[in-house]
């Protein structure tokens, strides 16, 4: 971090502290709101493909036909980041974590929080007074971790593996 090069008498330099640690707590927010969409996103389109598939027809074509249709429909109007493959992954992301409680927007999780300021020290941890399933919702991993336990084949070496990324957040 590039250091001012004026000289800070001590009310000035808690001033530009304070004002650090209000961006740096914004910042994190953002990353974890924009980590947390993204993840909700992806579940969410695997757990329609899967609704999808198994209201349609039974052959494995069928399911294929499906990604197909999904990703050339969604990278038209979105562009990159719907390719057959990850596609293929959200639906098994959905398939390997369904007992995600993914909640309605995360809009509703920050409308949950108390009113707390930027600068409150707690305001990126979950209350005591929030649900269980609210704070599991906070400790989401990223999308790039999931990706990386969702080949894992072994439920208990899985979950190994995602306690110690939480544990590691």
């Amino acid at each position: 971090m590039k250091e001012p090069s004026k000289k800070y008498n001590d009310e000035d330099n808690m001033l530009v502290n304070d004002l650090r640690s209000i961006v740096s707590k914004a910042r994190s927010k953002a990353f974890a709101a924009v980590n947390y969409s993204l993840v909700e996103r992806n579940w969410r389109i695997g757990k329609r493909i899967v609704e999808q598939e198994q209201n349609g027809a039974s052959r494995a074509e069928y399911g294929k036909h499906v990604i197909e249709i999904a990703s050339a429909a969604l990278t038209e109007e979105f562009g990159k980041g719907f390719s057959y493959t990850n596609i293929a992954n959200y639906k098994r992301f959905y398939l390997t974590f369904n007992n995600l409680q993914i909640l309605q927007t995360v809009s509703e999780e920050f409308k949950k929080q108390k009113h707390q300021t930027l600068s409150d020290e707690s305001s990126l941890l979950p209350q005591k007074d929030q649900t269980q399933s609210i704070q599991s919702e906070l400790r989401l991993l990223p999308w790039s971790h999931y990706e990386r336990l969702i080949r894992v084949e072994d439920k208990k070496a899985r979950e190994w593996y995602a306690k110690e990324a939480f544990n590691e957040i």
